[in-house]
């Protein structure tokens, strides 16, 4: 469960970063596409790893 919540952590600081970064300044739409990306796709993983391991116990 810890690499879970770890894993959570890192993505949802990614999508914060992200919004901030969109917020301050207007970043090419590319750049601020790959931030969001990445972060949504650290939470995907995340979930995956949390059901994978709820499915084993």
């Amino acid at each position: 469960m810890g690499q879970s919540v770890l894993f959570a952590t890192v993505a949802s600081a990614g999508l914060v970063l992200g919004a901030v970064v969109g917020m301050r300044s207007m970043p090419p739409a590319r750049v601020l596409a790959a931030l969001l990306a990445f972060a949504s796709g650290g939470l995907v993983a995340a979930l995956a790893f949390g059901l994978f391991e709820e499915s084993l116990v």
